[in-house]
């Protein structure tokens, strides 16, 4: 048997100890080794709950919905965001839309493109247009 705090005040003193008192430090002290469990609890909860908003962030503000690939294109000195976001539509996406995720992929500061830069475009993957469905690689307009 374990000797409790309780139990050697009671040899000290040499009075007993009812037997009801008795169990209820035993029980005290058996209390506290699951106490670290619904902490742990909460704080995967609350992990998961900022996982869900980080996705539900990602959908909204990320590339449209429907593209989970990229495609290469070369800058023409004709080109502007506007005009490489129209010749890839995203589905559900508008123009404005696309042209926003054309810019958060190539971490651009400003909507000007220098000629010969490779951007990044968001392809659709059910692959509506032709620019879409060449692939990964770079084209050249």
């Amino acid at each position: 048997m374990t000797t409790t705090a309780m139990g050697l005040t009671a040899v000290r003193t040499g009075r007993s100890i009812p037997v009801a008192e008795r169990r209820r430090a035993q029980r005290r002290s058996h209390h506290g080794a699951g106490s670290w469990i619904a902490p742990l609890v909460w704080m995967i909860l609350l992990a998961l709950f900022v996982a869900g908003l980080g996705a539900v962030a990602l959908l909204r503000d990320g590339v449209p919905a429907g593209a989970s690939t990229t495609i290469s294109v070369r800058v023409s000195p004709s080109d502007t965001l506007w005009s490489i976001a129209r010749a890839n539509p995203q589905p559900g996406a508008t123009t404005a839309a696309t042209v926003e995720a054309i810019a958060r992929a190539n971490a651009l500061g400003s909507s000007s493109l220098t000629p010969g830069t490779v951007l990044r475009v968001p392809a659709s993957s059910s692959g509506g247009n032709a620019l879409a469905q060449a692939g990964p690689s770079t084209i050249t307009r």
